[in-house]
């Protein structure tokens, strides 16, 4: 197992409160999908739900949703989540992103949100070439290594940005998206949300390591980064109890063509 797979089996059961959910980008796929129902979709790397709850809500019980991670404890606190929610219509598998345990031409669309980063990204796209209806189309949200460096995290916590070099600019994604025979980039667009909170909450979310980036630091690095992130925002906030900052994200649409 490795340090990535034992964060996220570690952390599970607090994964959705840790996290921030944006409603944004389900609002605008949901303006791209349009009326078109039934649908069948998979949300590949799915965690423990967060985004597939706001899937349901805004897309309607006519959508069947394949629910699929690597990871088996954040798939029952999916199954958990959604079932207590009252949520008809989808079933877990437990697979890699590179090897989708669903028939060939079967999907309406597909989703992943905050993980491709952990994904072999061509291999990914090959998956979904293959799962995909023609003319389905594929949702990446994630953010690139110039967003991630630019939020509180890569501008405050020693260290974060340099061990995270596992997220893809936009024009890695671009390439991998054009070695796939009948993908095509549709757009990409970018998300920017003004964030508000105590230095508690982020010294709460750190300490619950709500991104995976937190498992790259052994137990004494972490400890140290952690003291210098807490001087550090003391240093530029007079306010600590109103920390502010900018998180940005992108949305990639793309579409099997044939």
């Amino acid at each position: 197992m490795t340090q990535v797979d034992e964060h996220f089996a570690k952390i599970a059961t607090a994964y959705r409160d840790a996290r921030t959910t944006d409603l944004e980008p389900i609002l605008y796929i949901k303006e791209l999908i349009g009326k078109a129902r039934p649908l069948v979709a998979a949300d590949v790397g799915c965690g423990a739900g967060r985004y597939d709850l706001l899937l349901h809500m805004r897309l309607g019980d006519e959508m069947f949703l394949h629910c699929i991670d690597a990871n088996i404890e954040m798939l029952e606190e999916l199954n958990d989540h959604l079932s207590a929610e009252g949520v008809p219509n989808f079933q877990t598998h437990r697979a890699l992103a590179d090897d989708l345990p669903l028939d060939d031409g079967s999907l309406d669309c597909m989703f992943t949100f905050n993980a491709c980063h952990h994904f072999k990204l061509k291999s990914f796209f090959a998956e979904a070439r293959r799962t995909l209806k023609p003319g389905g189309k594929l949702f990446v949200y994630t953010r690139t290594r110039t967003q991630n460096a630019r939020s509180c995290w890569g501008v405050y916590f020693p260290g974060f940005t340099d061990r995270e070099d596992r997220l893809y600019e936009v024009h890695e994604v671009a390439q991998a998206v054009a070695e796939i025979p009948d993908l095509e980039m549709v757009e990409f667009k970018a998300f920017r949300y003004e964030r508000t909170a105590e230095l508690e909450r982020l010294l709460d979310q750190a300490r619950n390591r709500h991104y995976s980036t937190f498992s790259l630091y052994d137990t004494e690095e972490f400890e140290l980064a952690l003291d210098e992130f807490t001087e550090n925002v003391k240093a530029c906030y007079d306010d600590i109890e109103n920390v502010t900052w900018r998180d940005e994200n992108i949305l990639y649409v793309i579409e099997r063509t044939g």
